[in-house]
C-alpha cells in the first residue's frame, strides 16, 4: 500500500477506538469524568482527518497534542494519558510531572498539570514528548493513544502514580521522571477534534527515512511566570473570543495586529516577543537587528526585544507585518501565527532573547540574528482586545489553493486591516468541530465500513499484482 493509504486506513481506524484496535493498555477507573475535555492535533487537508504524528528514525516529533475544553467552564488542573502502539516509540524525556509504565509492553505514561485552562480553550504540551528509536521501522497503521482528563476525575481514581501502576504490566511498577517538569502552552485555535471514546483519541503516526532526525532540544523551554501582568491583544468582537479567520491573499504580508497590552498596576521596563510561524510555507518578511531567529529543520521561529517602557492600561503592537505565506500544498487551509509576550526582566532571567531563540532551534543548528534594520512598536488602539490565553494568541488566516510561487517580497503598500473587516474577503469563525455521541456513533459505522473496505481493496489489488506476475 502507498503511505497516504496506510495514513487514511489509519486515520479511518482511529474512529472505531479501543473495539477495534486493541492491545493498549488503558486504565479506566469506573466512573467517567464529568469534565469534557478533547483531544485536538492537526488536520489534514490530504485526507481531512488527523494529520499523523511525523517522525524520522531517532528524533522526536515536532507536531502537536493539545487539549480543548468543552466542559462550559474553567478546568482546573488536568492529566493526560499517553500510549505508545509499539517499542519503536518511546518518550523524549521522562518528566517529573509524569509515571510511567515502561517494562513489558509499549511504554505508557500519565502525566498531571496545575494548569486552568477556561472554556473553549485550546492548551498544547510544550516540551518535545514523543521520539522514534533508532531502529524504528515504518508504522504500518500504528497510532499513539492520548486521553484527557480532570486533575478532579485523575485524583478520585488514586492519583497518577496509581493510575501509571494500573497500566503496567504485572509484577511491575511505574517510575517517576526526572528531566524536568513537562508543561502546557496556549494551542492554537486551528487545531481540530476528531472521534474519540472513554478510551482517549487515537493519534495516527509517520516514519520517514528521508532528511536528518529531529533530536529533543538540549535546553527545556522555561516554565516559571512572568511577573509582568501582559495580554496579547488583537482585532475581536469581544474580549475572550476565539480568534476570527482572516481570508488571505499569497505573498502578501499576513493581516492582523500583533498586540500587547499592560493590565497590571505598574509600568514594565522593556518587552520581548516570541513568534512563530505555523509551517515550512511560511517565511518571515525581514530579519530584523533587534531579534535572533530559529530557522532550520522546522517551522521558522523568532524572539525580538523591544528598549520601551509600556504603562498601566497601555497599548502597543508591532508598527510592521512580519509574515508572508509563500505556498499551500493542499488546497484552502488555515494557518496561523503564534504570539507571546513577556517582560525584558524575564528573559533576561533565561539568558536573554538569543538563549531563548536557542531553546527552539533544532539541535545541530543555529541561531541567527537579524541585519534588516529594527522591528518597533507603535501605540495601538484601545480596542483591540485579549483572547483565553493571557500573554499568548495566535492571528490565524485562510490561504488559497498554490498556483505560480509568488516573490516574498511585501508590496510597496502593505494592505491595512480595520478591526472587524476580513481583510476584503470575508473570515470565518474559528471555532473547532463539533463533535458528540451521536457523530462518533455514525463514525464508528462509517470507519468500520471504510476499513473494510480499504483492506479489501488493498488484498484485492495484491491479488490481481500477483496474477499478472
Amino acid at each position: 500500500m502507498t503511505r497516504h493509504l496506510r495514513v487514511f486506513i489509519a486515520s479511518a481506524a482511529a474512529l472505531l477506538g479501543s473495539a477495534v484496535l486493541p492491545g493498549v493498555a488503558a486504565a479506566a477507573p469506573g466512573d467517567p469524568d464529568s469534565v469534557r475535555l478533547e483531544a485536538v492535533g492537526e488536520h489534514s487537508s490530504e485526507s481531512g482527518r488527523m494529520s499523523p504524528l511525523e517522525f524520522r528514525p531517532g528524533g522526536i516529533t515536532r507536531d502537536p497534542i493539545g487539549v480543548w475544553n468543552r466542559s462550559g467552564s474553567t478546568v482546573d488542573g488536568l492529566v493526560v494519558q499517553l500510549t505508545m502502539p509499539s517499542d519503536g516509540y518511546v518518550f523524549a524525556r521522562r518528566y517529573d510531572n509524569c509515571w510511567y509504565a515502561l517494562e513489558g509492553r509499549p511504554d505508557s505514561a500519565w502525566c498531571e498539570f496545575d494548569a486552568e485552562i477556561p472554556d473553549q480553550a485550546t492548551l498544547q504540551l510544550a516540551g518535545p514528548v514523543l521520539a522514534a528509536t533508532d531502529d524504528a521501522e515504518d508504522p504500518n497503521n500504528d497510532f499513539a493513544r492520548v486521553r484527557w482528563v480532570s486533575r478532579a476525575w485523575a485524583e478520585a481514581a488514586g492519583g497518577i502514580e496509581a493510575l501509571a501502576d494500573e497500566d503496567a504490566t504485572e509484577g511491575t511498577e511505574a517510575v517517576r521522571g526526572t528531566e524536568g517538569t513537562l508543561t502546557l502552552e496556549a494551542g492554537s485555535p486551528r487545531l481540530s477534534s476528531f472521534a474519540g471514546g472513554p478510551e482517549g483519541t487515537l493519534f495516527p503516526l509517520s516514519l520517514s527515512t528521508s532528511g536528518e532526525p529531529l533530536g529533543a532540544p538540549n535546553i527545556l523551554p522555561p516554565s516559571n511566570p512572568d511577573s509582568a501582568d501582559l495580554d496579547a491583544v488583537q482585532e475581536r468582537a469581544a474580549a475572550g473570543e476565539r480568534p476570527r479567520i482572516r481570508r488571505y491573499t499569497r505573498g502578501e504580508p499576513v493581516p492582523g495586529s500583533i498586540g500587547v497590552r499592560n493590565r497590571g498596576d505598574a509600568p514594565v521596563d522593556g518587552l520581548v516577543v516570541e513568534l512563530r510561524l505555523a509551517d515550512e510555507d511560511m517565511a518571515f518578511l525581514k530579519k530584523y537587528d533587534n531579534c535572533w531567529y530559529a530557522l532550520e529543520g522546522k517551522p521558522d521561529s523568532a524572539w525580538c526585544e523591544f528598549d520601551r517602557d509600556v504603562v498601566a492600561g497601555a497599548t502597543l503592537k508591532l508598527a510592521a507585518p512580519v509574515a508572508v505565506a509563500t505556498q499551500q500544498r493542499f488546497g484552502d487551509i488555515i494557518k496561523d501565527i503564534r504570539f507571546r509576550w513577556a517582560s525584558a526582566d524575564w528573559a533576561q532571567g533565561h539568558g536573554g532573547i538569543r538563549d531563548l531563540a536557542e531553546m527552539s532551534a533544532t539541535p545541530g543548528t543555529d541561531v541567527e540574528r537579524g541585519t534588516e534594520g529594527t522591528l518597533t512598536l507603535e501605540t495601538a488602539p484601545a480596542d483591540l482586545k485579549p483572547g483565553l490565553t493571557g500573554a499568548v494568541d495566535y492571528i490565524l488566516f485562510s490561504v488559497p489553493p498554490v498556483g505560480a510561487e509568488p516573490s516574498t517580497t511585501p508590496p510597496t503598500t502593505p494592505p491595512t486591516t480595520t478591526p472587524g473587516d476580513g481583510q476584503g474577503g470575508g473570515e470565518g469563525g474559528g471555532g473547532l468541530p463539533i463533535t458528540g455521541t451521536q457523530t462518533a456513533t455514525v463514525a464508528a459505522v462509517g470507519g468500520g465500513l471504510l476499513v473494510t473496505g480499504l483492506i479489501g481493496y488493498a488484498v484485492a489489488r495484491r491479488r490481481r499484482t500477483r496474477f499478472v506476475a
